[in-house]
């Protein structure tokens, strides 16, 4: 009966007048009703029927992660494909192969941003927007109503022409925008000119209950039960916590409690799982590694920071705690061990209510508070929405626990509708700024006309009279253009862009921090000190952060750096007698000295960091969790491209090539000589550098190595022999494949990228030259098992194609002219035989590039290439089978693998590799994910 009430609902939804014809649509449900399978289809039905590409713009980088992995999963049999903008993936600009493209809410303005500039949002056939309440957000919803305010004036609405006589860059542009808590939802709706489609339906029933002292009531403030005073545990728990946990751990399902800080997480995960009555565990036996308790305390042991104390305590109880003071692997296997049921209990901050899908039977609320706040209606919806979730559960229950002088206020809570969302442009003049910046930027807004009627099309005008937006768009202007980002021409009566502006546009930097990096900057050109990493850490330090330093310790770090370092500080405005004012309590009210000195006390850590100092060490030096510093690295690193751009923008190209250099090092925590190897998949800070040691200090090196030595250099130890074929050598050798393969792929990408320059170069200044009939790479990887290169010939591959003095050793003729060496110290070779780069059986081995004889001029156009020098072999090595041909020769499929390889797609179906690869493991051994595909394709191509 559910899954006919949840078909009608996808029905009535997709049915609604024009929503299948490219008509926006606001859809507000509940949890778990389908909002993301409605996305889905709209979004396939542009990308198939039109081939268009679909934008997702999500609000949190670990959802972006978890949607990324299922689109591919669904669009990889069609041979679609599915780019991550997150965090620090994504290029500058939307690549021509992308079919869908997964973001946040940071990355989509970016990138649509560069399509207006490029001219081609046309490209674009929908963008979906989930949480879309978000819009009303104190610290990122001006960003998300920027986005869909440029969009609906792109699109002209109703693909009307704008004033400047542009057509609609957006061509018929779809924009959906979903959200289970959505206050004032007819209003959004009709700020974007949406069909509504707006349902109470929920397919799993929600029981909300408030709990004062052990009597528990429902919305209608009626008793439903009481609980008996010996579950308090003799006063050890008079919330009674413990109690509601039991009830439903027994039965085999979860609980989920939030609680209102990090340290009442750890403190709450630690008292239940002292209490909390042993449960049974049945667990599938699927390719995790997570099997049992022992192997993920194992896993994380071996995460970066090292096994937490706490976990330690409360993992083996079946409970964990989950907050941002964790570390991204840390988190993940917490996450994985929840859905998997090892772990019942997770305590956990408000955040993971929107930031990642833990569905609970049951939802506790500790206290009715986020931080010091009171909870309000939004947010409470959002966490109680976590319990009962189609296909996991058949009921959920919300349990909200508070005193009894706040029931009344509770009860308001629940029964009453959430306050209506506000335009965040009104309360921050750096929305609007910035709102006004972005366009005038791209060439889509350039006169006072056009301005009035773009800001018509923000939210701000749908809730504001619009004599207020009006004043409020004239101060910004004023204040752009009295800050240099725009100048207006009288003669024109025209607005334009100025070098700055340009800068701040391309950077993504708001207006207010484009000020401030380009103080640092011009101040960092007139000196910048290069003895220590401090001062370019510093300019890659993001500005706006969050970390409140003891400044007591501050103060005494300060103290203990090197004169060097001090004078870093100093020159960034860094002054001593502020820092011990602070030190010994004192109220300070410069803001600008204030905010300098806590991005310089981040500047600290992130330094110690890009010299490789554990992070541990670092926490307990600075005294902040392991999860905090993570998240500085990644912010630094995201901070450190913006820079960089900025820099280019201004042609400050000195600068820039300092601080694109500083982006990997303070992303992974790595010294400059290992920075090339963080560019590999799968290999941070910790495996670069175990990798360096082992003598793999490049990716070609690692691309050439075999997996078990890869294997054995990322996972050293004295058992590794001793343990070979258990379960933990089976994940490591697979990660270590993986590796590999990244490796393999970067070098010939770069080989690749070299050898179209080169030619490209000799075509431009007028000579011919033998095409390949298909680029390096895609001859290579079309069976990348098969025999294609030996180890000198991948060298020859990348160092002839790379090197910068190639047409040193190349002969070139021009027609009718003599024979010419580009002479810079290399002999006129020999021989004139081909150099051909690839197997014998590729293009360029069909025939020679020039077999005349030396002297005569026999097709004198013909590019000729010399012999490369051969290394002398003994004559009783010479028929040696070398170690790298003969893994090569293992690598060659047999009739065997190819026959299992065609029952296995017509048993599992095209693109499910990672199941073929694990039902039919003791065939593919020695394969990966990536090899059976490459396979499959080829052999489909035969």
């Amino acid at each position: 009966m559910v899954f006919l009430s949840k078909n009608m609902v996808y029905v009535e939804c997709l049915q609604m007048d024009g929503v299948l014809q490219r008509r926006n649509l606001v859809y507000c449900a509940s949890t778990s009703a389908g909002k993301s399978l409605v996305a889905e289809i709209l979004m396939l039905r542009r990308v198939i029927s039109a081939g268009k590409v679909a934008l997702l713009v999500l609000p949190y980088v670990s959802i972006c992660t978890e949607k990324a992995e299922h689109l591919e999963v669904l669009l990889e049999p069609l041979g679609k494909h599915v780019f991550s903008y997150y965090g620090n993936q994504g290029g500058r600009t939307l690549s021509k192969d992308a079919s869908v493209v997964v973001c946040t809410i940071e990355k989509a303005n970016s990138l649509i941003n560069r399509l207006l500039e490029e001219g081609r949002l046309f490209e674009i056939g929908i963008i979906v927007t989930d949480e879309l309440h978000l819009v009303g957000d104190p610290r990122r919803g001006y960003l998300l109503e920027l986005i869909l305010t440029k969009l609906r004036y792109a699109a002209g609405e109703g693909n009307l022409e704008s004033s400047n006589g542009k057509a609609d860059p957006a061509h018929g542009l779809q924009i959906v925008g979903m959200g289970a808590t959505v206050p004032n939802v007819a209003a959004v709706a009709n700020w974007l000119q949406a069909a509504l489609y707006h349902t109470d339906f929920r397919p799993v029933p929600l029981e909300e209950y408030i709990k004062v002292g052990n009597t528990i009531y429902n919305k209608k403030k009626d008793i439903v039960r009481t609980i008996p005073k010996q579950y308090d545990l003799c006063g050890k728990d008079p919330d009674h916590i413990v109690e509601l946990c039991n009830e439903v751990v027994q039965e085999g399902h979860s609980v989920l409690i939030f609680c209102s800080s990090r340290n009442g997480c750890e403190s709450t995960a630690k008292h239940v799982s002292k209490f909390l009555k042993r449960f049974s565990v049945n667990v599938h036996n699927d390719e995790s590694e997570f099997v049992d308790i022992t192997s993920a305390i194992d896993a994380l042991r071996r995460c970066p920071a090292g096994l937490d104390p706490i976990l330690e305590e409360t993992v083996p109880s079946g409970v964990a705690y989950h907050h941002a003071g964790l570390t991204v692997e840390e988190r993940e296997i917490v996450e994985t061990c929840y859905r998997k049921g090892l772990l019942r209990v997770l305590t956990a901050t408000s955040t993971l209510a929107a930031g990642v899908n833990l569905p609970a039977r049951r939802v506790i609320f500790r206290q009715p508070r986020i931080g010091c706040d009171f909870i309000d209606g939004t947010r409470y919806r959002q966490m109680a929405g976590r319990a009962g979730w189609t296909g996991i559960d058949t009921q959920g229950e919300s349990v909200l626990t508070c005193k009894p002088d706040e029931i009344n206020r509770i009860m308001g809570l629940l029964n009453e509708s959430c306050p209506p969302l506000h335009s965040c442009l009104s309360e921050d003049i750096n929305g609007m700024t910035h709102a006004i910046l972005d366009v005038v930027a791209c060439g889509i807004v350039q006169t006072a006309r056009d301005i009035l009627r773009y800001v018509r099309c923000t939210l701000l005008n749908s809730t504001k009279p619009f004599e207020y937006v009006e004043k409020s768009a004239q101060k910004s202007l004023e204040w752009l253009c009295h800050r240099k980002f725009l100048e207006w021409n009288e003669d024109t009566e025209l607005y334009s862009i100025t070098p700055f502006g340009r800068a701040a546009f391309g950077s993504s930097l708001s207006p207010e921090e484009s000020l401030i990096v380009l103080d640092d900057l011009s101040r960092a050109r007139e000196g910048l000190v290069l003895a220590s990493d401090l001062h370019l850490v510093y300019l890659v330090t993001p500005i706006s952060i969050d970390v409140e330093p003891d400044w007591r310790l501050y103060l005494k770090r300060f103290m203990d750096l090197p004169a060097i370092d001090q004078s870093v500080g100093n020159r960034v405005g860094v002054v001593e007698s502020f820092l011990m004012r602070k030190a010994y309590g004192a109220s300070m009210c410069n803001d600008q000295t204030l905010r300098v000195c806590k991005r310089f006390y981040v500047a600290l850590i992130l330094s110690r960091l890009v010299q490789e100092v554990p992070v541990a060490e670092v926490c307990e030096a600075f005294e902040v969790a392991r999860g905090v510093v993570q998240a500085l690295q990644e912010k630094a690193g995201r901070f450190a491209s913006m820079v960089s751009v900025f820099c280019e923008r201004l042609g400050w190209h000195d600068l820039e090539g300092l601080v694109a250099k500083f982006q990997n090092r303070v992303s992974f925590g790595v010294r400059a000589e290992i920075v090339e190897l963080t560019t590999i998949p799968y290999v941070k800070g910790s495996r670069a550098r175990a990798l360096y040691k082992a003598g793999l200090r490049t990716p070609l090196a690692i691309a050439e190595a075999s997996v078990p030595e890869i294997g054995k250099a990322l996972f050293e130890s004295s058992s590794w022999a001793g343990q070979e074929g258990s379960a933990q050598t089976r994940v490591q050798l697979g990660e270590a494949k993986k590796i590999k393969s990244g490796a393999r792929k970067i070098v010939l990408d770069k080989a690749e990228e070299a050898r179209i320059v080169a030619f490209s170069a000799f075509k431009s200044l007028g000579f011919d030259f033998p095409h390949f009939s298909q680029p390096i790479l895609s001859t290579v990887t079309e069976d990348m098992n098969a025999t294609v290169t030996s180890s000198a010939e991948l060298h020859a591959t990348v160092a002839n194609a790379k090197s910068a003095d190639m047409t040193c050793a190349i002969q070139l003729q021009r027609p009718g002219d003599g024979i010419e060496y580009l002479d810079r110290g290399v002999q006129e070779p020999h021989n004139r035989q081909n150099l051909c780069v690839g197997n014998k059986e590729s293009a360029c081995a069909k025939g020679p590039i020039d077999d005349s004889p030396e002297g005569m001029n026999k097709d004198a156009s013909r590019l000729h290439l010399p012999r490369p020098k051969r290394k002398l072999v003994s004559p009783s090595k010479k028929h040696e089978v070398t170690k790298f041909a003969r893994r090569r020769q293992t690598k060659r499929w047999s009739s065997l693998e190819e026959d299992s390889l065609r029952t296995a797609v017509q048993e599992y179906g095209k693109g499910n590799w990672k199941l073929i690869l694990n039902s039919y493991r003791d065939i593919f051994e020695e394969r990966t994910e990536v090899d059976l595909k490459d396979k499959w394709r080829n052999m489909s191509r035969n």
